[in-house]
């Protein structure tokens, strides 16, 4: 039950940070807003403001922000379809920027709460795996088949990315550069090169720097599962749906 409370939490803020970029950017263009609403079905709760009707709704998972001449013909000076293509691209646009800012402060609120972090620089190489022998304590991983990599979680990413092919890794090592090649090892359906990670303490610059860095690779982490499913690399079956998502959202709240 607390799970499911929790996954509501999260939609919630998702498509309220989605609908107020839709909201504050049709405002600044000069769209009349009819209606705020988070939540679908039945209002439990309305307001009406100057111009615009806030709602809140009994089922959490939806909203909607209802704009003059969105879906209809409107002569009205404040209707979207009135608008310039670049300002209709801006309001369209600003759900989705909306949610990446959101999560940009989430990011930022995790590292200040957070002393270090895991950075792709080697702490330990292990006996009886492929980078034994190939990697040192000390190499920092900064490129994974020509890609800069800035975290371990976008390290592993590409690392996962590359299948069971050999992987190409761009590192420094006492101050030179070096590129070696390392087959990664498949156990038990996991991808491993045979190495833990070194850890980084923060400070003030860093933490904001880690929040953007965690911001940027998690947005093309989205772009490029996306391209995944159009170009067949990954099929519908690695989906999830609602019930997957709130599970995912549970097994993150029992380790947090």
């Amino acid at each position: 039950m607390l799970n499911i409370l929790i996954a509501i939490l999260v939609f919630c803020l998702i498509i309220t940070a989605h609908e107020f970029g839709h909201f504050i950017s049709a405002k600044i263009c000069g769209v009349t807003v009819h209606e705020f609403s988070i939540g679908m079905g039945p209002a439990f709760f309305k307001k009406q403001g100057k111009e615009t009707l806030f709602s809140l709704r009994a089922i959490p998972f939806g909203g909607y922000c209802k704009m003059e001449g969105e879906d209809e013909e409107s002569e009205s000076e404040g209707s979207f379809s009135s608008k310039s293509r670049p300002k209709k691209l801006l309001i369209l646009a600003s759900g989705a920027i909306m949610n990446i800012i959101t999560g940009f402060l989430l990011f930022v609120i995790i590292m200040f709460q957070t002393k270090a972090v895991v950075v792709p620089v080697v702490d330990t190489v292990l006996e009886n795996y492929p980078a034994y022998n190939v990697l040192m304590s000390g190499d920092e991983i900064t490129k994974v088949n020509g890609k800069r990599v800035y975290t371990s979680t976008n390290l592993n990413t590409e690392i996962a990315r590359n299948g069971e092919q050999p992987v190409e890794l761009t590192l420094k090592r006492n101050g030179e550069t070096k590129v070696v090649t390392i087959t990664p090892k498949n156990e038990d359906g996991r991808l491993l090169l045979g190495f833990m990670s070194g850890v980084k303490e923060l400070n003030f610059g860093n933490r904001l720097f880690y929040a953007y860095r965690n911001t940027v690779d998690f947005s093309k982490m989205v772009i490029t599962s996306l391209g995944d499913l159009i170009t067949g690399k990954v099929g519908l079956n690695n989906l999830s749906g609602p019930a997957g998502i709130v599970s995912e959202i549970g097994n993150a709240a029992d380790s947090a």
